[in-house]
């Protein structure tokens, strides 16, 4: 679903799958942010919005 790319080289870093069931809501189709930063617990996340989670 999310993939991080080292900005000098492009090659993947890391990526996230996408969920396999979706439930009724997962059928909405695209929708869209920007990603936030968040170190609740002092543990670094990306939090990501998307049409289907």
């Amino acid at each position: 679903m999310i993939v991080a790319l080292d900005k000098l080289t492009g090659r993947e870093l890391w990526r996230s799958a996408m969920p396999k069931e979706l439930g009724d809501r997962g059928k909405d189709g695209a929708g869209y942010s920007s990603i936030v930063i968040s170190s609740g617990g002092g543990v670094k996340r990306y939090v990501q919005l998307t049409g289907r989670s």
